[in-house]
């Protein structure tokens, strides 16, 4: 599972890629909505209708979701009929093993792409998405040259209104593992309050209490805390869980920083990484409508 700081480094791709091309006032208009699939499903038809033509606002993520912002451009009338939206959100949630790459042409895309994402595309076992840019000029930028590509495969997306994804933005922000306006003590009072008959493991992974949190971040922050998986909320004194919360917090933030995971002490493993004990696996979790996830103690 893409976890937070997977989902946050991909939002940050886009806005440094958006920073880059739009230096100058060059406001960055959606040219070409692609699928790469064997089939394109209606939905698809949907986003392509309703985006192309309309211009990059604002990126931001919360959680394991990115919401891309799209706004008409001040040239286009309101009756202008390539387009009914005023502004819309394009929401990417990266499942299992989402991937997002941008790039200003074909050849660096494929350079950034490993061989066996390369040879998705051709084998047809992947969903792929595109989204082709150019600038915005006098004829509205069509037809003209593309200056980014986005492209995201293995990636569940869809359209919600901008209204829906700046209010769980505004909602979930102070909460979210990888936010920069987190607050430790406001995710451990939201804990107590809306996950206390819950187990640990379920309230850690319920991305409405402390979204970005994945089952590796789960695992090694509750190992770090010292804190049985398996254990419910309302029996673990508020010390400890502001202490899982914290450790969370700080894996989290070490693996947005250097882009990969940290040292995993417990998950994947047969011995201990900090004290060389034999390691305990079961499924934990589940009985509060989430999945029970495999989970290493």
């Amino acid at each position: 599972m893409v976890e937070g700081p997977g989902a946050t480094r991909n939002g940050k791709k886009i806005a440094s890629a958006f920073d880059r091309v739009g230096r100058g006032g060059n406001a960055q208009m959606v040219k070409q909505c692609l699928s790469i699939t064997s089939k394109e499903s209606s939905s698809f038809h949907s986003i392509h209708d309703k985006l192309v033509g309309l211009v990059y606002k604002q990126v931001f993520s919360v959680g394991k979701e990115v919401f891309i912002i799209f706004e008409r451009h001040s040239m286009q009338s309101e009756s202008d009929d390539t387009n009914s939206c005023k502004d819309i959100a394009l929401r990417l949630h990266f499942g299992m093993n989402g991937t997002l790459v941008c790039a200003s042409n074909e050849r660096v895309l494929n350079s950034k792409l490993p061989p066996w994402k390369r040879d998705q595309r051709s084998a047809g076992g992947s969903s792929i998405m595109r989204l082709e840019f150019c600038p915005v000029c006098n004829n509205m930028g069509l037809g003209k040259e593309t200056s980014m590509i986005i492209e995201s495969r293995s990636t569940s997306v869809s359209l919600v209104s901008t209204k829906i994804a700046r209010s769980k933005f505004l909602r979930l922000s102070t909460f979210d593992a990888c936010g920069p306006c987190f607050d430790q003590s406001a995710v451990v009072d939201r804990i107590l309050e809306k996950a206390v008959r819950m187990n640990i493991s379920d309230a850690l992974l319920n991305q409405d209490i402390y979204p970005g949190v994945g089952n590796i971040i789960k695992i090694e922050g509750l190992h770090r805390a010292s804190i049985d998986p398996r254990d419910q909320v309302c029996l673990i004194p508020k010390d400890l869980i502001s202490k899982v919360v914290d450790e969370c917090r700080r894996f989290s933030m070490n693996w947005l920083q250097y882009g990969k995971a940290g040292e995993k002490k417990v998950y994947n493993r047969t011995e201990c990484g900090s004290c060389g004990g034999d390691i305990s696996m079961q499924k934990v979790g589940g009985h509060s409508g989430g999945l029970s996830r495999v989970t290493f103690w």
